[in-house]
């Protein structure tokens, strides 16, 4: 057994023999070095909650039960409904015959925020509720990518690459001549390419894989800014949390704290997120751009093409502008907190307060010493935490008020002529809710003569009757008696004129009403 090989695999020299082999890699010319710090860095990735979640027993599990709870809507949900869910969800995998943790649902939800997949939240009423972090949705993001499996290699993605690389090189390269030059020659470019369309020039057929390819970039951008918002949220979460403890241990000044606070909220924006947060928030705050956006969004799915998009990535780009504002509601209300943390602490902290408090707990140290010298460890004391109760057979908690047993005032006239009462409650009934028997009429006239459309019908109502609550009353009445058809690949617009003489126009898919058999029309 002497010949035998040491085992350097497991126990305490296996850190050293590490080392060793490291120094020994990097002096023979760096070979094992390189896989050595391959391998850490490989390994400290690994450790992270996006590829822990991916990579465990019941990975699929995990993602397919994060997903059926969360959705691009569904961004949080209450800790006893979450936990419900979850067991719903794992009886319904179980009878699917599919092997499932044997754990319940509020074990895994706990689990799960001990593992970073999920973060615990209170709404402004006190509700608690539980959110994915941003290591989760880039695990979900990954997951999604991979299920479509679609090509990214074409001639427009190497073009992208092109234009990306000069573009970036004219605004970074030091030397004015060369920016210059590609700048002229992009002006160039477009000025012969307007002139050529202004011409008469033919336009390119777009090809259905271009456009797919286009959608499938824009997807992958848009999916990745939920968990770009996630992680500004939890950085300002980690900043809060951290005011708070230092407040707490009162371990440094509180300028010190403030001053410490200040540098990292400031700091934020050299990050990626801090940038992207503020890119956002740019967009947001400029009508011009969030209006271009949302044109060229409705201009990109009316394109014939985009119907090779499924229904839920089309509502998934049209949620794009929802999308941005929501995460900057979610990190200013983080940082609103972290702020608050601050103000309540300035506002409300009492020195004196604290320095009495400190001196009861100093005398209730010295008292206790002594009498820990004289007993033993397991040396119990009786301590009445509630004081007694009072022996009082009945004490009254409100007294009788003669002026609450008084009848009201009598009503007040508001008008003298009778007209002008009639008048407001004409006024009322203008912008009260719809009327549903003369909707009713007026769909059942419009079907006596064939089948029609709810804006069909909409048209040759009364001016009176075009209103958008009369807008809603239609769908209700079409969707209450009538087996009414809905195209979502086609659109109405149903122009409503308010009582004031204003009008708006609401956008809904084309839904067709059945025409009524009539006598003569009966085979």
């Amino acid at each position: 057994m002497s010949g035998a090989a040491p085992m350097v695999g497991r126990g305490p020299l296996a850190p050293q023999v590490r080392r060793a082999v490291h120094r020994a890699g990097r002096q023979r010319g760096g070979a094992v070095s390189d896989v050595v710090g391959q391998y850490a860095r490989v390994e400290a990735a690994y450790a992270q909650p996006t590829l822990t979640l991916l990579h465990g027993s019941h990975a699929p599990v995990t993602v397919a039960l994060l997903r059926a709870c969360f959705s691009r809507e569904t961004t949080t949900i209450e800790t006893a409904r979450m936990h419900q869910l979850v067991d719903n969800h794992l009886v319904d995998l179980r009878n699917d015959g599919h092997t499932v943790p044997d754990r319940t649902g509020r074990e895994l939800c706990q689990k799960w925020v001990k593992d970073n997949w999920l973060g615990r939240d209170q709404n402004d009423d006190g509700t608690q509720v539980y959110a994915l972090t941003s290591h989760a949705q880039s695990a979900l993001n990954l997951v999604d990518s991979l299920e479509h499996g679609r090509p990214t290699l074409s001639k427009h993605r190497i073009t992208t690459i092109l234009d990306t690389v000069r573009n970036f090189n004219a605004e970074v390269n030091p030397s004015r001549q060369a920016r210059v030059n590609i700048l002229g020659a992009r002006i160039s470019e477009l000025v012969a390419e307007r002139d050529r369309l202004e011409q008469g020039g033919e336009i390119e057929p777009v090809s259905v894989d271009r456009v797919v390819e286009g959608f499938t970039e824009l997807l992958r951008l848009v999916n990745a800014l939920p968990s770009d918002f996630q992680r500004v949220t939890e950085q300002f979460e980690r900043i809060r949390q951290q005011i708070l403890d230092d407040f707490r241990s009162e371990a440094r000044p509180p300028g010190e704290v403030i001053d410490s606070y200040l540098e990292r909220a400031n700091a934020m924006g050299q990050t990626a997120e801090g940038k992207a947060f503020d890119g956002a928030f740019a967009l947001l705050g400029n009508d011009a751009l969030l209006l271009q956006l949302r044109q060229d969004l409705d201009a990109l799915l009316n394109h014939p093409h985009a119907e090779a998009l499924t229904a839920a990535e089309k509502r998934e780009l049209r949620s794009t502008v929802q999308v941005v504002r929501r995460g900057l509601d979610d990190v200013l209300t983080q940082w609103t907190r972290a702020s608050k943390a601050i103000k309540d602490y300035v506002t409300t902290h009492d020195v004196v307060r604290d320095r009495q408090l400190d001196q009861t707990l100093r005398q209730l140290d010295r008292e206790f010493g002594p009498w820990l010298a004289r007993t033993g460890v397991r040396t119990r004391v009786p301590i009445q935490l509630l004081p007694e109760t009072l022996d009082i057979d009945y004490l009254p908690r409100r007294f009788h008020d003669p002026a609450s047993a008084a009848p009201p005032p009598p009503l007040a006239e508001t008008a003298e002529d009778p007209a002008a009462v009639g008048d407001h409650i004409a006024d009322l009934i203008a912008w009260g809710g719809p009327s549903i028997a003369a909707l009713t009429e007026a769909v059942d006239d419009a079907r006596a003569n064939g089948s029609t459309t709810v804006g069909d019908v909409f048209t040759t109502l009364e001016v009176g009757m075009r209103r958008p609550a009369d807008v809603l009353g239609l769908f209700h009445v079409a969707d209450a008696t009538l087996d009414a058809t809905a195209d979502h690949t086609q659109i109405e617009e149903f122009e409503a004129i308010r009582p004031d003489g204003t009008s708006r126009v609401f956008v809904t898919a084309r839904t067709t009403l059945p025409a009524t058999m009539t006598p003569e029309h009966t085979p």
